[in-house]
């Protein structure tokens, strides 16, 4: 055992034998998430100790996991939310939170069926350094009124309601799905928008 992990060791048995309440989770309100140093801390209402009084010290986030520096998961609460409050030892000054559903936050009625997943009403990023990886055994769902996979060089296919617009890399200018390839020049246009593009299925419908 180190040096370090044998302090904080002896200050826990202290802490415990001090506390015996040491480990209990207290209720907070978040008041603000303008953390000035960007690292989604918190300040909280402890409505067990002042419920008008916004506590002192910034809340740091308890966070599933942290990878490299700069990655890991970004979930700031809502203000107004209820989280619950750890103190590191029981001390006042070092607390963690954890945010958690109640009769004002409740849980999104999306998933009353029983589904698990994510209800965002601000814009939510999936970033990957390498691959981001989507598998199912049955099929993939994409709801929204604009579609848009965008490659290396920009946007390259577009979805829209009744249309699908692919547009190629060469020229640089958008090209788009003509509406009705009846003729020559509309079945031209059609093949040059989709010459650049490599190994794409697709189908023609109304």
């Amino acid at each position: 055992m180190t040096r370090r992990a044998q302090i904080a060791s002896r200050s826990a048995k202290r802490a415990q034998e001090d506390r015996p309440d040491w480990m209990i989770a207290v209720e907070g309100i978040v008041a603000s998430t303008q953390d000035p140093e960007q690292m989604h801390r918190i300040k909280v209402i402890i409505p067990s100790m002042d419920e008008s009084r916004v506590h002192d010290e910034w809340v740091t986030a308890l966070v599933p996991w942290v990878g490299a520096p700069g990655y890991g998961p970004a979930h700031v609460p809502e203000v107004a939310s209820e989280v619950l409050l750890f103190g590191r030892l029981g001390q006042k000054h070092t607390l963690f939170y954890l945010s958690r559903f109640n009769e004002d936050f409740p849980v999104p009625a999306a998933f009353a069926d029983g589904s698990r997943g994510l209800n965002s009403d601000t814009v939510y990023k999936l970033l990957g350094e390498l691959l981001i990886l989507i598998v199912s055994q049955q099929q993939v769902d994409v709801k929204a009124p604009v579609v848009r996979l965008i490659g290396g060089n920009g946007e390259c296919v577009r979805a829209e309601p009744g249309k699908v617009g692919f547009l190629g890399a060469q020229p640089a200018s958008r090209q788009t799905l003509p509406p009705d390839a009846v003729d020559l020049e509309t079945c031209k246009t059609l093949c040059n928008a989709l010459k650049n593009l490599i190994a794409i299925k697709f189908g023609l419908g109304q």
